[in-house]
């Protein structure tokens, strides 16, 4: 109580809800935006929602307010009170409780971040795109197209780099012979007689003998050839920023191409 009663006195003297605390009237009815607070908070880093506490008069508890009947509403829309009534997917863990707060009660509801493969967290209704919140400071902010991607593959194993690409004559053959005396010990090759064998077991080559993507970048002769845009652009620039006014756009610059020896 002493810590949840620090966080309303801070959001007192900020004069604003934070990271980690967000306030909601609920004066009469659970509101319809604390749905997008749970998603941001699961999607980010977790937080706290005081329920009853009306920050437009200074973070006070919202007079009548009933923490018991919100807590059923708030219960149903996560999917607790069985199917009907549920307002957002992916629910995450949550914590509720009673709080005695000055001259009143709220009710306070920890939201814990998901687990990765749990996310994204998203209003029922919603597409993913218009649904998914993610927290900055004291807004609630929709997920880009692109932290979507990423949150809904962050658990799935890519096998891009095992992907065939190219064919045995597209390899560098003093790379291949430098890999395979590196590797001559090691037990990946155990059992191996072949140099087809040995660059399949390590992974060079696929079961066709087609050279993969990750063996055409470690050992191909050019992989440009195939991926042209698999470069590294390399600029020195006079100032701390690019493209300052009346200096050089930069004084140097390097495309570095090959492989990644």
């Amino acid at each position: 109580p002493e810590e949840l009663s620090a966080a309303i006195l801070k959001m007192r003297q900020l004069n604003s809800e934070t990271d980690r605390f967000e306030a909601k009237k609920c004066q009469t009815k659970l509101s319809k935006d604390v749905w997008e607070s749970v998603s941001a908070f699961a999607n980010t880093e977790g937080g706290i929602l005081f329920l009853g506490l009306d920050e437009e008069t200074g973070f006070t508890v919202a007079p009548g307010f009933n923490p018991n009947t919100t807590l059923d509403q708030f219960v149903t829309g996560m999917g607790d009170g069985g199917k009907d009534g549920v307002r957002v997917e992916n629910p995450p863990q949550y914590r509720p409780s009673i709080m005695e707060f000055e001259d009143g009660q709220l009710l306070v509801i920890e939201i814990e971040e998901s687990l990765p493969a749990q996310k994204p967290c998203h209003i029922a209704g919603r597409s993913l795109n218009t649904g998914s919140y993610k927290r900055v400071w004291n807004k609630d902010v929709l997920l880009s197209a692109t932290e979507l991607f990423e949150l809904q593959n962050i658990s799935v194993r890519s096998n891009a780099d095992r992907a065939p690409v190219a064919g045995k004559g597209d390899l560098d053959d003093d790379l291949v012979a430098s890999l395979l005396e590196r590797k001559s010990e090691s037990r990946a090759l155990k059992g191996t007689k072949t140099i087809d064998e040995k660059l399949k077991r390590l992974a060079v080559v696929d079961g066709e003998g087609n050279v993969t993507l990750a063996g055409l970048i470690a050992l191909g002769s050019y992989p440009q050839e195939f991926f042209s845009k698999l470069v590294v652009d390399v600029a020195v620039f006079p100032e701390n920023e690019k493209s300052k006014p009346g200096a050089p756009r930069f004084v140097d610059r390097v495309v570095v191409d090959g492989t990644f020896v």
